[in-house]
């Protein structure tokens, strides 16, 4: 009987997440591992039923934390935990608070960092703390690396043929503009800021649309808003669209820049050499400062359009400050430091399960199906295939659907 390691790899939202996942998931199979990929709760299940492995958590919220850390350590499985909202937090002591707080830790066996900030916000909270917390970066930058970021070029191409020459503006706002659309009555005082840095975005795409008549502009909201709010707004300009559509990397490797606010797209944008300029109409205290501060600042709709046409470098600083936040160098890559960590909380190895016998309660979240509506087979092999062709070392995969938008990927 065969017996396999096991990685156990949920993922939230499948833009920002599954091209990450999946390219940690291939390097674990040329391990020898079997790896489970797919909708969080798909893989929770998933691990509730299968051999002990490792379970790579990637945060959440406290309650849900709580019950994801408390099962798989139930479940005999070894658990680490990088946390994808990790790398840009405003404050502090609210990230502790919210990602990070004391009654889980116990259920870890590793805390995975993306940069020096983290760790040191997570060991002056704990200056006590027990469980190893080591940088290792995250695999979603590594997608940006040269060795990677040719898996995306085809598209780009494709796109600046479809589109022409564009404009990329990403935006943030799910706490205004959630997947139900607008908030309205009382706010909190973030989700009232959050709603005058909507407006401004608003403003300036409609002012981009006039002054840069000869491009497109695309707005890509942030995957957790709502698309049909930007589609209203924006359907009377025809030069702008709005696309949230699949991976973000062919979109920024496409652009001529990248227009954002606190915004991750814009280190990721920065990391591809691109033009990035972060608008930042007003300050405040719920400023996300690091994207912002290695890309070119602007104030005004003016001066952003005066960037446009001059295309300033970034500034002398922006390596410097992207290293206080980000643990490896530009270009580096993330996914061996990980790996590393896997390999030594393997459980030993287990025999590949009866997985006829699986069983999976049917799932019609509204909102989860909104950051993850589907899955198939052909795309999982199609990725793989690309990391295979890029690494030049390709390698048989067997790749199973075990439930909707869950599957286990093994050595062939």
């Amino acid at each position: 009987m065969v017996r396999t390691h096991w990685l156990y790899l949920p993922v939230e939202m499948k833009a920002r997440e599954l091209h990450a996942k999946l390219l940690l998931g291939y390097h674990a199979l040329k391990e020898g591992y079997s790896v489970l990929i797919g909708e969080h709760r798909k893989v929770e299940e998933a691990s509730m039923q299968l051999p002990p492995g490792v379970f790579l958590a990637k945060g959440c919220t406290p309650g849900y934390r709580k019950k994801v850390l408390t099962s798989a350590k139930a479940n005999g499985h070894g658990v680490m935990e990088l946390d994808e909202e990790g790398l840009i937090f405003s404050d502090a002591s609210r990230y502790i608070r919210q990602r990070m707080s004391a009654g889980q830790l116990k259920n870890l066996d590793y805390i995975c960092c993306w940069g020096p900030y983290q760790k040191h916000t997570i060991e002056r909270a704990y200056p006590n703390l027990s469980v190893p917390c080591t940088i290792t970066g995250n695999p979603r930058f590594d997608l940006l690396s040269p060795g990677y970021r040719g898996i995306y070029q085809e598209e780009a191409d494709l796109l600046k043929k479809t589109h022409g020459n564009y404009l990329l503006i990403n935006t943030r706002f799910p706490l205004y503009n959630g997947n139900k659309g607008i908030k309205e009555g009382d706010l909190s005082a973030e989700t009232a800021y959050m709603k005058d840095l909507f407006h401004a975005f608003v403003s300036l795409v409609r002012q981009m649309s006039k002054e840069c008549s000869d491009r497109t502009v695309i707005v890509r909201p942030h995957p957790g808003e709502n698309s049909t709010t930007y589609e209203r707004l924006f359907n009377h300009l025809p030069n702008v669209r709005v696309i949230s559509d699949g991976n973000v990397i062919h979109w920024l490797l496409g652009a001529e820049a990248v227009i954002h606010n606190g915004c991750t797209t814009g280190i990721e944008a920065f990391l591809l050499d691109k033009l990035v300029l972060a608008y930042v109409p007003f300050s405040s205290p719920f400023d996300v400062d690091f994207p912002n501060d290695i890309s070119t600042r602007t104030a005004t709709i003016k001066e952003l359009q005066k960037c446009l046409d001059e295309k300033p470098p970034p500034s002398k600083e922006a390596e410097r400050i992207f290293s206080r936040y980000y643990g490896l160098t530009k270009g580096d890559v993330s996914w061996p430091y990980v790996l590393d960590i896997i390999k030594r909380i393997s459980p030993p190895k287990a025999a590949v399960p009866n997985i006829r016998r699986l069983r999976f309660v049917p799932d019609n979240r509204e909102k989860i199906r909104h950051v993850f509506p589907s899955l198939t087979k052909r795309e999982l092999d199609a990725f793989l295939y690309k990391i295979s062709f890029q690494e030049g070392d390709p390698i048989p995969v067997k790749t199973q659907m075990l439930a909707d938008r869950l599957f286990l990927l093994s050595p062939s």
